[in-house]
C-alpha cells in the first residue's frame, strides 16, 4: 500500500498530502491549484438532487448518454466474456445526506435545503439495475464519515482516507485473480 503521507510537484508546485485525522484544521494540509466558485457547486449540487431538474432537456439527454454508455461497455466486455463491476460513487451530498441519517448527527455541511439528495445515485442505479450490470452503491462507505474528512472542502475530491475505503471495499467485495498463463482476469472463488 502506498505511503498515506506524501509529497510530489506538479508543475513546479510543491503538494502535500498528509493522512486524514479528527482534527483535519490543523492536521491536513492540501494544495489549491485553482479556486472554483462555491455558488457554481451549490447550484449544480441544487439541480442534481431536483426531480424536476431531471425531467429537464440537459439531464434527460445526460440521462440518456449515461445509459447508453454503460450499455455499450456491458456489451463489450459480456462479447468478451470479461467480468464487469461498476463502482457507483455518490455525490458529497449523497455521502453526507448518508451520514446524517446513519449517525443523527447534526452536519453544518449538510445541504438541508436540497430536494433529493441521493437522486444521482439513485438515477445511476436505475440505470445499471435495467442493463443487468453489477454495481457496488459505495455511499454507504463514503457516508460513515463526516464530509469534512471524506471530502477536500475546496473541490470535492475524494481524501486519502476515502479513497482507501474505497479500495478495501472494493476488494472485499470483488475479489478478482489473474491466470498467470492467459492473463484473464476473473473473480476469485467466494
Amino acid at each position: 500500500m502506498p505511503p498515506r503521507n506524501s509529497s510530489f510537484c506538479l508543475e513546479g508546485r510543491s503538494i502535500s498530502c498528509n493522512k486524514v485525522t479528527q482534527n483535519q484544521n490543523t492536521n491536513l494540509r492540501y494544495h489549491t491549484i485553482a479556486k472554483p466558485s462555491r455558488g457554481r457547486f451549490d447550484d449544480v449540487a441544487r439541480a442534481l438532487s431536483s426531480p424536476r431538474h431531471w425531467e429537464g432537456n440537459f439531464l434527460t439527454a445526460a440521462r440518456a448518454e449515461y445509459a447508453t454508455e454503460m450499455q455499450r461497455i456491458h456489451d463489450h466486455l459480456k462479447q468478451r466474456e470479461w467480468p464487469l463491476a461498476v463502482l457507483v460513487l455518490p455525490t458529497r451530498e449523497a455521502a453526507e445526506a448518508f451520514y446524517v441519517r446513519a449517525t443523527g448527527a447534526s452536519n453544518s455541511t449538510a445541504r438541508q435545503h436540497l430536494e433529493a439528495p441521493d437522486l444521482p445515485v439513485v438515477q445511476a442505479r436505475e440505470i445499471l439495475g435495467d442493463i443487468g450490470t453489477t454495481f457496488f452503491d459505495l455511499t454507504p462507505i463514503i457516508g460513515q464519515i463526516p464530509s469534512e474528512e471524506a471530502v477536500f472542502h475546496f473541490d470535492g475530491h475524494l481524501t486519502p482516507n476515502s479513497n482507501e475505503r474505497i479500495a478495501d471495499a472494493a476488494m472485499a467485495r470483488f475479489p478478482i485473480s489473474c491466470d498467470a498463463g492467459t492473463g484473464r482476469v476473473a473473480r476469485s472463488p467466494s
